[in-house]
């Protein structure tokens, strides 16, 4: 379960990154 938000909120992050690229 831990993993599984971890990699959740690095996913969002990189959206963000992503969209304000």
């Amino acid at each position: 379960m831990c993993k599984y938000i971890h990699s959740v909120v690095i996913m969002f992050c990189f959206l963000i990154i992503l969209i304000f690229c």
